[in-house]
């Protein structure tokens, strides 16, 4: 029995896309009005839709929110909480609190 089960998974392994390379969403959502809301004050312009997610993949790491990343702008490096993960006009990206 454990040898069928065992090669019944292995036939799941055929997916096609069954691990993602690169950056994506992990399990993603259409944003609620109030986080379009929150984007739209943050980016400047009005959004209408956005995928959004609590977790993001990033070569098969996953990042999820309120983990702490270290970020770097300008030569300065800040430690940041991951607040969430959206796309945005085909672009992932991920809003922090500093």
């Amino acid at each position: 029995m454990l040898e069928q089960a065992l090669a019944q998974e292995i036939c799941h392994l055929d997916t096609a896309d069954i691990f993602q390379d690169g950056v994506h969403l992990a399990r993603p959502v259409k944003a609620s009005k109030k986080t379009l809301q929150t984007l739209s004050s943050l980016i400047g312009g009005e959004m209408e839709e956005a995928m959004s997610s609590q977790c993001a993949r990033i070569n098969h790491v996953e990042c999820h929110k309120d983990d702490v990343v270290v970020c770097q702008t300008a030569g300065t490096m800040k430690v940041s909480e991951i607040q969430l993960h959206f796309l945005l006009h085909g672009a992932l990206t991920t809003l922090v609190r500093a």
